[in-house]
């Protein structure tokens, strides 16, 4: 078995990190848990993670647990990104799912530079708001308008 491996590194505003290996729940918590201590310290507030090298079956209760667990531990309005296989993006579209219910800007991709893009283009005002979606309005199906954030 092939020990999980992260390399984790903060720069130009971004905490990055490269997962691969066999897949390790008890891992990947405290990983989570660092890079949320991280981004608190530097104030980063865009993450990219390259977990094409991941390897392992990851089973849809462990997926919520992480979708919650990235909620809890990653500052609020900061940008998540993942770059993933193309072979584990549907199942791990129920964990971008759980993130973004909770309030996570989260976003997979299957190549880094699509999330390259996406952090970069992201606004992010004054602590790290998310200025795109506080900008935003959605249209309910009564057609009246209202904005996804408070």
């Amino acid at each position: 078995m092939i020990a999980l491996e992260i390399n984790l590194e903060s720069k130009e505003d971004c905490v990055f990190l490269r997962l691969s290996g066999q897949y390790d729940l008890a891992r990947l918590v405290q990983v989570i848990t660092e890079v949320g201590k991280l981004c608190r310290e530097t104030g980063c507030r865009r993450i990219l993670a390259d977990a094409r090298g991941h390897v392992g079956e990851i089973a849809v209760l462990e997926l919520h647990q992480i979708g919650e667990l990235i909620a809890r531990e990653i500052p609020r309005g900061s940008l998540v990104a993942v770059v993933v296989s193309e072979g584990r993006l549907t199942m791990d579209r129920f964990l971008e799912t759980v993130a973004v219910n909770r309030g996570v800007p989260f976003h997979l991709f299957t190549d880094l530079e699509s999330a390259n893009l996406w952090l970069k283009g992201a606004n992010l005002g004054p602590r790290g708001s998310h200025q795109a979606d506080r900008e935003k309005s959605v249209r309910s199906p009564r057609g009246d308008t209202q904005s996804p954030i408070p």
